[in-house]
């Protein structure tokens, strides 16, 4: 689990800017990561980019108005100050490492 405190990742109201953004991520980095935040909680769903066809099917599935975070796939860094990276035992109570 991972948190960022340094502007990596964008949280914004999405539109065409919002999706020529992450296209341009896309097309420098083979992806792009998205997510939609739940209001009810901090959990977020999340997606992998990887393609204009993609991006058009999370977009067809977002109510209008929806905000979004997204931006390049952020290293799993950890300076205690801009970014802060925990890995969190499984549910069989041993510590493995993830991707984050």
């Amino acid at each position: 689990m991972s948190f960022y405190f340094d502007g990596r990742l964008a949280l914004q109201e999405y539109d065409n800017t919002v999706a020529s953004e992450i296209l341009e991520i896309v097309k420098v980095d083979g992806e792009a990561v998205i997510a939609t935040p739940r209001t009810e909680n901090i959990e977020m769903e999340v997606e992998f980019i990887a393609c204009d066809n993609e991006l058009r099917d999370f977009a067809a599935a977002l109510p209008p108005g929806a905000s979004v975070v997204y931006g390049r796939f952020p290293a799993d860094d950890d300076d205690g100050v801009r970014a802060v990276t925990l890995d969190l035992p499984d549910r069989d109570g041993i510590v493995r490492p993830h991707p984050h």
